[in-house]
């Protein structure tokens, strides 16, 4: 099972999430949560011409040093892009914000 959650939502499951709208916040997190106790945050790095950043972080039980990544794509060439091993369709980016769709394979 994999869950994710935003510090403004309660947690569901992703499924369920799959095909609506999400809205990310500049630098607010969501998370992804599996049964392998993997911790995994998605944070929006916001907006610079037709290119957007997002940060992925991932930890592994009790961790306490997560692995970062840091991605940029241009929104020019595509809008899916593939963070580690999610994709999102992006719908619309902003500076401060961003509404994308989780892609489940």
């Amino acid at each position: 099972m994999v869950l994710l959650t935003s510090c403004l939502s309660k947690q569901n499951q992703l499924n369920y999430r799959d095909g609506t709208e999400q809205r990310a916040l500049l630098g607010i997190p969501f998370w992804v949560d599996d049964s392998k106790g993997t911790h995994t945050e998605l944070i929006y790095g916001g907006r610079s011409g037709s290119e957007i950043g997002i940060i992925f972080s991932e930890k592994v039980g009790n961790d306490t040093f997560p692995t970062n990544k840091q991605y940029k794509f241009d929104l020019s060439e595509s809008n899916v892009v593939t963070v580690d091993k999610y994709r999102l369709k992006i719908i619309m980016a902003y500076e401060a914000d961003m509404m994308f769709r989780f892609v489940v394979n």
